[in-house]
């Protein structure tokens, strides 16, 4: 292994920035939809302006990839390391998932909500799929849970680098190209097949790319990549067009044109304003970063506040008329100040508890690092 080229305690401030975008783009696509729908106010107020905002989970990816390389390079080749990487994975996705979906899932049975069935044999289903991240042929709940699968696995792949980083290599080059020809051509298609090879899989080797090249070479002309890299991603935005909803919740596997759009111009951005972050020659305003590092509870939370506030408004419409795009507004704002509360009141110091008690204890923990690279 190369040696890299830059230390282990850097903190990454536009990288922060740009998570903070990411959800704030989800977020705002899921109130757009949301709102719009027949039992709520019937219309997007906003005409499809946020249509392509769901499109942050490919910024997601791509950033997730990135960081697990950049962060985790040190650990390649030492198997001493694949204990520690496993309880950080856990500590940074499991307690304030479970924090968020408990309730919402104890909620919906009691209300009949349309996000759990209504055979307990499925709602089990739901439950430990949702809870423990693992793929089923259900919907998790809430939906955006989704993507944590995906993140999951990528980890479990990674794990393979950090105990052979040549086996992890030939792995990652195998599975890239089983979703890269799913997504040309197409296997016999089922939900497992789906989840294994879908091409969204693909922006995560693309942010292990982006570590690569960011701890083993210096990027010229970081700000051109981040200038390009936008433009294409604004671009792919105004030609985006949703997939067709399928029988099935997992997401279409055909979708490997729109992924290599969103994909590659998002892997662009991430290599530029790592660049930027490594040179310090811009700091984003502190309430970006401070937006990025609540993203996780943003995420988390903004479906389920986003679904009671429409509830809430349509009942307060009844006798006082809202419009469309007041209620949006609401909707939004509602669900980032709860997502920006979850931070600060429960995720940041459950966070906290879980480091001291199963990181701290076992000396696993560099106290040097910055909290942001250690989980």
């Amino acid at each position: 292994m190369q040696a890299a080229r830059r230390g282990k305690s850097e903190r990454m401030s536009c990288i922060d920035a740009y998570r903070g975008i990411a959800a704030l783009l989800v977020l705002l696509c899921h109130a757009a939809v949301t709102v719009g729908k027949d039992k709520y106010f019937g219309a997007d107020p906003t005409h499809g302006l946020f249509q392509a905002g769901a499109r942050g989970v490919d910024l997601f990816f791509v950033l997730s990839g990135f960081i697990i390389t950049y962060v985790h390079w040190f650990d390649l080749g030492q198997p001493s390391q694949i204990g520690p990487y496993f309880v950080k994975r856990f500590i940074r996705l499991f307690p304030i998932l479970w924090v968020v979906a408990i309730p919402f899932m104890v909620s919906s049975v009691l209300i009949k909500s349309e996000y759990m069935p209504t055979a307990w044999n499925q709602r089990a289903e739901v439950a430990v799929g949702s809870l423990l991240l693992l793929p089923t042929n259900c919907a998790p709940a809430p939906v955006v849970i989704w993507t944590l699968r995906h993140e999951l696995l990528f980890y479990a792949v990674f794990a393979l680098a950090i105990w052979r980083p040549r086996l992890g290599g030939g792995v990652f080059l195998l599975w890239g190209s089983l979703c890269a020809y799913h997504a040309a051509s197409g296997f016999n298609s089922n939900f497992l097949s789906d989840f294994l090879l879908n091409p969204y899989n693909l922006e995560f080797l693309l942010g292990l790319g982006c570590g690569w090249i960011m701890r083993t070479t210096r990027v010229r002309f970081p700000a051109v990549l981040c200038l390009v890299g936008g433009m294409l991603f604004l671009a792919a935005c105004v030609v985006y067009d949703p997939i067709p909803e399928t029988k099935s919740w997992t997401m279409n596997p055909s979708n490997g044109w729109q992924v290599l759009q969103f994909g590659v111009s998002s892997a662009l951005i991430v290599l530029g304003l790592a660049e930027i972050d490594v040179r310090r020659t811009l700091t984003p305003p502190r309430w970006l970063i401070f937006l990025g590092t609540a993203s996780y509870s943003i995420y988390l939370i903004h479906f389920p506040i986003i679904s009671v506030a429409c509830k809430t408004l349509k009942a307060v419409d009844a006798h006082v008329a809202i419009a469309p795009l007041l209620a949006f507004l609401l909707a939004a704002t509602t669900a980032l100040a709860a997502g920006l509360m979850l931070h600060v009141y429960v995720e940041a110091p459950l966070l906290a508890f879980c480091r001291n008690l199963l990181l701290r204890r076992r000396k696993w923990v560099d106290l040097r690092t910055p909290a942001a690279e250690r989980c």
